[in-house]
């Protein structure tokens, strides 16, 4: 099966997002998926290029906020920056946005149940608004501790419509890989594919640390899985030649992971 690629222009945020959008392009990738950090900085003229060179946006990240805030000002503010995600993303065609549950750990259970239901409240106002855009909210897996947590959250949140957002690193880190896969395949509409050790969030290559990628292939195929094949991986050189030569190696290495070296 022969898939279509994207990979983040957040893998290198030294660089102009108009440098990034060439090389992923000339790469052979189909698509990109926009950085939190970088979301912003897509001009009308890198969107024009955009369309003149073929690349589509896959998704948008919002910005690391917490949704799931005890804090009622700092939870006002992050509705209010998805709430220019899902525009944003509505201007570049994009369907989802991709958000996480929270972004910062609880001191006890008590701040964790609190916490449990800011998230839900949170995406309970901002579904509609997502609805009204044609975009769709994808709830990332994150790498935290409380499995029992994240299962109640997630269980929750695709009853209420939002689709997930697959992050294979974060799920090496949680547990056995592709438990999570296997509990929310159905719901998976974005990809964020990168390697750790196990340990930590390191956004490595794909086939560079432990992630069982020929599982992953398997899965994909036997699901029948249609959309993007997402690289989150971060560039450590130092130049745009350098990049350049990254963006293939990862296409190139992604595509003999599930593809089985088949080419577009």
């Amino acid at each position: 099966m022969t898939w279509k690629y994207s990979i983040s222009t957040g893998c290198w945020y030294a660089a102009p997002v108009e440098e990034i959008i060439t090389r992923i392009s000339y790469a052979g990738y189909d698509a990109l998926s926009v950085g939190a950090k970088n979301e912003q900085q897509v001009t009308k003229n890198e969107w024009r290029l955009l369309r003149k060179i073929g690349l589509a946006v896959e998704s948008v990240h919002a910005p690391k906020i917490d949704l799931s805030s005890t804090h009622d000002d700092e939870r006002r503010k992050a509705i209010e920056l998805t709430i220019q995600s899902i525009i944003f993303a509505h201007e570049l065609e994009c369907p989802f946005v991709v958000v996480h549950p929270f972004e910062r750990m609880w001191k006890n259970d008590m701040e964790l149940h609190e916490r449990t239901s800011n998230t839900l409240r949170s995406l309970a106002f901002l579904i509609p608004i997502a609805d009204k855009y044609a975009v769709k909210l994808a709830l990332e897996n994150l790498d935290y501790p409380k499995d029992t947590f994240l299962k109640h959250i997630y269980q929750e949140a695709l009853g209420m419509g939002v689709v997930m957002c697959y992050d294979s690193g974060h799920a090496l880190i949680q547990s056995d890989p592709l438990v999570w896969w296997d509990k929310i395949a159905p719901y998976i509409k974005v990809l964020h594919l990168n390697d750790n050790d196990g340990i930590s969030d390191s956004h490595d290559s794909v086939g560079s640390g432990y992630f069982p990628w020929d599982a992953l292939a398997s899965r994909l195929k036997i699901g029948g899985y249609d959309g993007y094949i997402g690289l989150e991986c971060k560039f450590r050189g130092s130049s745009l030649v350098e990049l350049s030569q990254w963006l293939e190696h990862n296409i190139t290495r992604m595509k003999q992971l599930l593809e089985g070296g088949e080419k577009n």
